[in-house]
C-alpha cells in the first residue's frame, strides 16, 4: 500500500477504508495502551442567591524582581461577584489555600448556615489539596 501512495496511486479515500475497516468489525482499539475512558462532563453550577457558590483561583502576580512571584488566592462569589476572601502569599501552597477557607468561612459566618457554600475550583493541585478538601465549612 505504501508503494502505491508513493507512486500516487490510490485505489480509496481515507473515509471508505475508516468505513470498511468499521463494517468488518477491524475499526477497535488493538494496541497495548488502555482503551480511552468516557469523560464525564464538568459540573455546573449556578446560585440564585449571595452565598450559595464560591468560586476560586490562584494567579501569578510578578515582583519586581525578575523570575520572582506572589501566589494571588481569590475567592469571589458567584452570585454577587463580590470578593469575599483573598491573600498574597509568597508560595504556592495548600496550606495558604486552607487557612484562606477558613478564614473566609469564618468572616462569612458559614458556620451558623444551615446549607454551605459550595467551593468550586478549578484542578490545580493546591486547590484540591486533601487539607483543603476536607474542610467541614464548605461543600466542594
Amino acid at each position: 500500500m505504501l508503494i502505491l501512495a508513493d507512486e500516487s496511486v490510490y485505489l480509496a479515500s481515507e473515509s471508505t477504508f475508516s468505513r470498511v475497516l468499521r463494517d468488518e468489525g477491524q475499526a477497535a482499539h488493538r494496541r497495548r495502551a488502555k482503551k480511552p475512558r468516557a469523560v464525564r462532563p464538568p459540573t455546573t453550577r449556578s446560585a440564585g442567591a449571595p452565598r450559595q457558590v464560591w468560586c476560586w483561583d490562584m494567579t501569578y502576580l510578578p515582583a519586581i524582581v525578575l523570575g520572582v512571584w506572589f501566589h494571588l488566592y481569590l475567592i469571589p462569589g458567584l452570585y454577587s461577584r463580590t470578593i469575599v476572601g483573598w491573600e498574597v502569599p509568597a508560595t504556592d501552597d495548600s496550606v495558604h489555600a486552607a487557612h484562606l477557607v477558613l478564614r473566609t468561612a469564618l468572616a462569612e459566618g458559614i458556620a451558623t448556615m444551615l446549607t454551605k457554600p459550595v467551593l468550586h475550583g478549578d484542578n490545580s493541585s493546591t486547590l484540591k489539596a486533601t487539607t483543603v478538601l476536607a474542610m467541614p465549612y464548605c461543600r466542594a
